[in-house]
């Protein structure tokens, strides 16, 4: 990649990504395993998912609106920097030795950062390209590089530093990560002032008033509304998978942090190679169906996880897993950016987010919940042919809905 071709903004904004997600998956990591340690359940563990989903059902829909009538710079600025504050506070009163409460809330607090964070993040980018459709495509896939090398360090790092300083000195570092973020996001220009405001005036607050702009967009565009939909049902199976995952490794494999994290780091290798095959599968099929395609082939990855019992296996399909989802992801970014109207790009992110993680508190709960009865390997089990479902009978419906994708570029185009 050529530096010279990346517009500065971008530049720092990847970079400022890059830290910010490379604490993330340091906290995804160190938070879970604290709560095994602790529990040596499924339900103290998965708990622990509500309370990193919950936020994203909660809030997301507020970080739309704030995206597109606040300072968008500064909202990032803010979000990495609370993060950085409750990481900071969660390592002086030594997470791994409190009161439970302590570490769950802490876990809500950041996550509820990440709610802010991410519909922002998404609201920005195509700013640093001035909206050009071509500069897009390239940005979104810049943007999955960073988010795939995180993918692999983030895991590696949290791994090795559990066993070499502990949780509490994870969680310092990460909170330097994120401060560092800060500080980055400063040297971004351009983005001081909002970009969005309400069509028309209202007198409702204008948090509200986005809120109901962007969810009338997705609910009149049918395929922004089925391709949110057919996320959400996806997510009862995935989010189960996804709040078993280490403590299936933890509990039924015995992976030490350093395994844990080498298996998590698996996935960022499996998400680079999604990124390289992408761009000639979507020369080949339309974002929707690729979609779709994918996440056949993640339904593949799940069952290799709840049946297999030999590493190898467990993380093959982990990469096949996380392959899929990276190419749904960024085919699902890539259509909603082009179909959407850069003022309502924050407000129909958020709005598309918050149907996708609706169904996942009390997925992870209830897989929580009936592992401890009958095993994690069998939930794991169901919820994959669950996923299958959601697939075929959702995404059959979303694919009717695709012949809009062409037609909503060609309209921009015009």
């Amino acid at each position: 990649m050529n530096r010279a071709f990346i517009p500065r903004n971008l530049r720092y904004l990847l970079a400022a990504f890059a830290l910010s997600n490379l604490g993330l998956w340091s906290f995804t990591i160190a938070a879970p395993w604290v709560l095994y340690n602790r529990y040596h359940s499924a339900i103290g563990v998965a708990a622990g998912y509500v309370m990193t989903f919950a936020p994203q059902v909660l809030f997301t829909g507020v970080g739309g609106p704030l995206a597109d009538h606040w300072p968008r710079g500064s909202l990032l600025m803010v979000s990495d920097g609370f993060s950085a504050i409750m990481l900071g506070l969660g390592s002086a009163i030594t997470v791994d030795h409190g009161p439970p409460a302590v570490l769950y809330g802490l876990i809500f607090a950041v996550a509820s950062a990440q709610a802010i964070y991410h519909p922002t993040f998404q609201a920005v980018l195509p700013e640093t390209v001035n909206g050009d459709p071509a500069l897009m495509a390239s940005a979104s896939n810049w943007m999955q590089g960073v988010q795939n090398v995180t993918m692999v360090a983030g895991p590696l790092w949290a791994g090795v530093g559990i066993g070499a300083m502990g949780v509490t000195g994870v969680f310092m570092v990460t909170g330097l990560l994120f401060l560092v973020a800060v500080v980055l996001n400063l040297r971004i220009r351009g983005l001081s002032e909002p970009v969005g405001s309400p069509s028309k005036p209202s007198s409702r607050s204008p948090a509200v008033t986005g809120v109901w702009q962007g969810w009338r967009f997705v609910r009149r565009h049918r395929g922004l509304w089925w391709g949110s939909l057919f996320f959400a049902a996806v997510n009862i199976g995935a989010g189960a998978i996804e709040s078993l995952l280490l403590f299936f490794l933890r509990h039924h494999l015995g992976f030490r942090a350093s395994m844990v994290g080498v298996m998590y780091a698996a996935q960022g290798i499996a998400s680079i190679g999604a990124m390289l095959v992408t761009p000639r599968l979507s020369k080949r099929w339309r974002p929707l169906v690729l979609m779709v395609s994918a996440s056949l082939v993640m339904v593949v990855g799940d069952l290799m996880i709840g049946l297999g019992q030999w590493p190898p296996i467990v993380i093959g399909g982990v990469m096949l897993v996380q392959g899929s989802i990276a190419v749904a992801a960024t085919q699902w970014f890539t259509y909603r950016a082009l179909v959407t109207p850069s003022d309502l790009l924050g407000r129909v992110v958020a709005a598309t987010r918050t149907i996708a993680y609706l169904p996942l508190p009390l997925a992870t709960l209830g897989a929580g919940l009936v592992a401890n009865r009958i095993g994690a390997d069998r939930v794991i089990v169901d919820a994959a042919l669950v996923t299958l479902v959601a697939v075929i009978g959702v995404g059959g419906l979303l694919l009717r809905q695709d012949s809009l994708y062409a037609v909503s570029v060609s309209k921009r185009a015009d």
